[in-house]
């Protein structure tokens, strides 16, 4: 018994929870490089996602009819002449569904941010003619 407890104790003591300085939940966001003149009230937050290798959750998205319908590059210090730190794709099916998926250009992970349903698609974008 004693050395169950001991081995408990152990393990509860190396538990280590990895997070950047300053990013916790309700922390304030710091000034932004495009911030300007202007102020933004920003903070950190905690997301729920979930997250497989591209391969898997590819092989759900089409098995869930979902086709991507926009990719997106975000940049180191949000400054868009900076490297590529993370990509966005955004999905649709024809049910009214869409997600959007994140990912690192150095991993083979692929994290569902949201999944959302009874999509509306703004009218003025697609008299407009945007398309990709």
């Amino acid at each position: 018994m004693k050395k169950i407890i001991i081995a408990l104790s152990f393990l509860l003591a190396t538990f280590v929870f990895a997070e950047p300085p300053n990013k916790n939940p309700g922390d304030k966001l710091g000034p932004q490089p495009d911030d300007g003149p202007k102020k933004y009230e920003f903070y950190w937050n905690q997301i729920p996602v979930v997250c497989g290798v591209n391969t898997e959750v590819d092989r759900w998205a089409r098995d869930k009819g979902f086709e991507p319908i926009n990719v997106s590059y975000g940049h180191e210090d949000g400054n868009p002449r900076k490297q590529i730190v993370y990509i966005v794709v955004y999905w649709m099916n024809p049910n009214g569904e869409s997600f959007a998926s994140v990912s690192t250009p150095e991993t083979n992970e692929v994290c569902i941010v949201y999944r959302t349903f009874n999509i509306q698609l703004n009218p003025n974008l697609i008299n407009r003619g945007l398309s990709l």
